[in-house]
């Protein structure tokens, strides 16, 4: 009994750092998706192709921040606990990360022109400037981010997230709706795609600019004689864990460029067509958002208690409770996506059909960080790198042979692929190297009775021809008998092995 207290008090509080970062750091993409998704949507309706080009630039922010922090989040993670670099880890990463962000920035104002021309921008240049600064800004960040995590401060590190993001927020409407409320001098702003993207770009950095200055008293310390002693075994561990964010990033965020470059049409054109396929993957960010907090709290998690003599049992639990909340969420969003669709993604209806491969896609992103932990926690990273590159590979291969035969839909279903077979290398992987008795079969049942609810009930209601009240509330209760029943079979499983 003392040890089912413990382990449920283990869980208690991974679901609490898990709600705390899931209000901090996926604060921005929940605003993203309950305020910005259908005012961006209203905004872009005359420039539709901003909408994606919007989607592109970020992409290569992304892209930008994935390379340039080099997972040294991760390393911190991994090496400040021991003797050799408690002390000194976060001075060697920061000041490695500093040097590298000042190189890209140097070649970025170079180059600038010739980059716009590779991406198929529409004279882009000065956009291009702000994004490099948001790369630049995040990532300094990032370090000193990952320190309040590993320290415990959850709540401070939501602090400075949540206000980034409102801050983020209030320049966008600031800029995009009261300026031009106010002075008719700021009217085009409504209706020039272009502006529209430069001041989004230019909210954004300046709630990054208020992180950077807030973390101040984090990154100062960094500023003293190199001292790069033993840097070089950091530097093992982490460049296969660059391959593997780099990859994932082109294959979870890489669609709209892949389309840009594949379909038949320039590229304004392309840009226009993947439009409804865009405002369908933000829908599915709902999906993406409990993914990204899980995994911010799940990784120091992990780390934290490696050592316990119930490790495996602890992470095995932990994805029995985590597809649980993700069918919960799959099941909602798909039995309530018209009402979704009409209240974010109006005019932008043409990728609906899609919500629920983009759904299932993310789901997978998640389960495969689930069943990676054996590569962070036995150092094998390389193995990591290798299943990564592989999926590159296949995301490339099909995108090169479906995207030209059947369009934007061929995006979401490469999407899927790719990932479940990242969780399935994952998978097998990891039970030749770090052995977990993960309840696959439970797993798979609730993702198969989710799916079954997905496309059955909305039928039977058709069929039975129910209004929108009688309808709504079938569909609540399903959702909650789902809930119930899962949570039940968990709790007497948990009680079997005790």
């Amino acid at each position: 009994m003392q040890i089912l207290k413990k382990k449920l008090s283990v869980l208690k509080s991974l679901v609490k750092e898990t709600v705390i970062y899931g209000l901090s750091y996926s604060l921005v993409r929940v605003l993203n998706f309950i305020l910005l998704t259908p005012f961006l949507t209203t905004l872009f309706r005359d420039t539709k192709g901003f909408l994606s080009i919007h989607a592109d630039i970020y992409f290569y922010i992304a892209l930008g921040i994935a390379f340039l922090t080099y997972r040294m989040e991760t390393a911190y993670f991994r090496f400040a606990k021991e003797d050799d670099f408690k002390n000194k880890i976060f001075i060697q990463a920061s000041q490695f990360i500093w040097l590298s962000c000042a190189a890209f920035v140097l070649l970025v104002y170079v180059f600038n022109s010739q980059l716009n021309a590779i991406l198929k921008f529409p004279n882009l240049e000065s956009h291009i400037l702000l994004a490099v600064w948001i790369i630049i800004l995040d990532v300094i960040c990032s370090l000193p981010f990952a320190k309040l995590r590993f320290d415990g401060k959850a709540k401070e590190y939501a602090i400075i997230k949540v206000l980034s993001v409102l801050l983020n927020l209030l320049f966008v409407f600031l800029f995009l709706y009261f300026l031009p409320k106010w002075s008719s001098e700021f009217s085009y702003f409504k209706k020039d795609g272009n502006a529209i993207l430069y001041f989004l770009l230019l909210a954004n950095l300046l709630g990054s600019l208020f992180s950077f200055l807030y973390l101040y008293k984090e990154w100062k310390s960094i500023f003293t004689k190199p001292n790069w002693s033993g840097f070089s075994k950091i530097v093992d561990y982490i460049w296969p864990l660059i391959i593997v964010t780099i990859a994932y990033t082109i294959n979870q965020y890489g669609s709209t460029s892949f389309l840009k470059y594949l379909l038949p049409g320039t590229a304004i054109e392309n840009f226009n067509y993947s439009a409804d396929f865009n405002a369908a993957f933000r829908l599915a960010v709902i999906m993406s958002i409990f993914v990204t907090a899980f995994n911010y709290a799940a990784e120091p998690f992990f780390f934290r208690h490696q050592k316990d003599l119930d490790a495996k049992s602890k992470y095995a639990q932990v994805s029995s409770y985590f597809t649980i909340a993700c069918c919960v969420i799959l099941i909602s969003t798909c039995l309530f996506r018209d009402l979704a669709a009409t209240l974010f993604l109006s005019g932008y209806s043409g990728s609906i059909h899609l919500i629920s491969i983009l759904l299932l896609s993310n789901y997978f992103v998640g389960l495969a960080s689930n069943f990676s932990t054996w590569y962070k926690l036995t150092d094998r990273t390389l193995n990591s790198a290798m299943i990564s590159i592989i999926s590159l590979l296949l995301t490339f291969g099909l995108s090169i042979w479906l995207i030209p035969k059947y369009g934007v839909d061929a995006s979401a279903w490469i999407l899927l692929i790719c990932n479940i077979f990242i969780a399935v290398c994952s998978y097998l992987q990891g039970q030749k190297h770090y052995p977990i008795d993960y309840p696959l079969i439970r797993i798979l049942g609730y993702l198969t009775v989710s799916l079954i609810l997905v496309v059955s009930l909305p039928l039977l209601i058709n069929f039975m021809h129910l209004n929108f009240i009688l309808a709504s509330l079938i569909k609540f209760c399903a959702i909650g008998a789902f809930l119930w029943i899962s949570l039940t079979i968990e709790e007497k499983s948990k009680l079997k092995t005790e």
